[in-house]
């Protein structure tokens, strides 16, 4: 198994990590445990921290991190370059339904909301990354438009729509705004 510091190096030089936080109580004082994935080899770190705040992506990753983070939209990511994670964004929709049952727009909104998801997994090998974004963002854009007027909606509606803004976004970001690779060969 290899060491904290082994893996810390690890997520630094990781293009893509999914990083979450979470409270538990230790000793009978609230700690956060932070989790950093990097998919590509399965490596996962988890560390204790007092804080939840950016000090502690700052500790692992370093200030000059250019990767991108999975996250939930946190302001201690704010720093870097967030892809947001829909299932976050999912849930914000599915609490509404779940505080109020018969608020069919918030409902309808939910089911609107994972079908565009559902569509674009769907049809991202079909059409290309670009082109399944672009007709994601168009549909998103539209779902605000439709429901952020309902004041049990407004708030949520308004976070996803700073996730398609800002320092948060839906994707990766292009190609040309990424740090230079070093190139890769491969063999026909």
């Amino acid at each position: 198994m290899p060491s904290a510091n082994v893996l810390i190096q690890h997520m630094q030089r990781a293009r893509i990590l999914h990083v979450d936080e979470t409270s538990i109580s230790l000793n009978d004082k609230l700690v956060w445990v932070w989790t950093f994935f990097e998919p590509k080899s399965g490596k996962v770190l988890f560390v204790i921290r007092k804080s939840r705040g950016q000090d502690v992506p700052r500790e692992i990753l370093g200030d000059n991190w250019s990767g991108t983070l999975i996250a939930d939209g946190w302001k201690a990511y704010a720093r870097y370059v967030v892809q947001r994670c829909t299932a976050h964004l999912i849930r914000e929709v599915r609490d509404i339904t779940e505080k109020d049952p018969d608020d069919e727009d918030a409902a309808r909104a939910l089911r609107t909301f994972q079908k565009i998801l559902r569509d674009v997994k769907k049809k991202t090998p079909k059409f290309g990354r670009s082109v399944a974004h672009g007709r994601l963002v168009k549909r998103i854009k539209y779902l605000i438009s439709k429901y952020r007027a309902i004041s049990s909606l407004k708030k949520c509606m308004e976070k996803i729509e700073r996730a398609l803004a800002g320092h948060v976004s839906i994707r990766p970001r292009p190609p040309d705004s990424r740090r230079q690779q070093p190139s890769r060969k491969t063999t026909p």
